[in-house]
């Protein structure tokens, strides 16, 4: 089972976002004002959790009669909405959580959906963070990409340093190297042909295929 979250941050393009959505994933799960953006793209979640500080009650009792479900916490707690979002799609045992609107004016929020990644991986499920540019997803040892020639793809190392990286099929490449969290030797680099190998032996690579160059 495939599991999208929807968050409250900025979606822009609610055409492509749903249709990535409806393609993808199969359990849908607002975390609160999430909801906002699954009501303006006709997407019916499976369930919607939060404290429900952000998300009008009128779309909550919309989407009570359509019979989803809900699931309320405290102002007071100790992890975001997106966090519970995460651990109800893990709960459910989903392979893959693709995580939308988990970016916006909020870089707190933003970075921290980006650490849960980690914490995605940490229960055996794959994590992406995807908006309508970006792809953005934590390197295994050896990582297929796949894209159109041109593709730019960055990396960033999240350890001090990620040792062994080697890029195949791309316009830098790269041989057993070593990639310093505080350098920027990964940003913007581009695949050649449609597809393109990774690896790396140590470390933790954040990877981002992006549309935008």
């Amino acid at each position: 089972m495939n599991a999208a979250i929807i968050s409250n941050g900025t979606i822009e393009n609610y055409i492509k976002i749903k249709s990535i959505i409806e393609k993808g994933y199969d359990y849908i799960v607002c975390a609160d004002g999430g909801a906002r953006h699954a009501f303006e793209m006709k997407i019916i979640p499976d369930l919607i959790i939060g404290d429900f500080d952000s998300l009008p009650d009128k779309i909550v009792d919309y989407y009570k009669n359509q019979g989803v479900e809900t699931k309320s916490f405290s102002k007071k707690k100790d992890y975001t909405d997106t966090h519970l979002a995460v651990e109800s799609a893990i709960k459910k045992q989903a392979k893959k959580i693709g995580l939308f609107g988990c970016r916006g004016t909020r870089a707190d929020h933003t970075l921290s959906n980006i650490q849960l990644l980690f914490y995605i991986r940490n229960n055996h499920c794959k994590g992406v963070l995807i908006d309508e540019n970006n792809e953005i997803f934590l390197s295994e040892d050896v990582n297929v990409i796949q894209g159109e020639p041109g593709q730019v793809v960055s990396l960033i190392s999240l350890s001090p340093v990620t040792k062994g990286v080697t890029l195949k099929g791309f316009l830098y490449p790269l041989e057993n190297a070593t990639v310093p969290r505080e350098e920027s030797i990964g940003i913007s680099n581009e695949l050649i042909g449609r597809e393109g190998c990774i690896h790396k032996t140590e470390g933790d690579l954040l990877i981002i295929k992006s549309n935008d160059r």
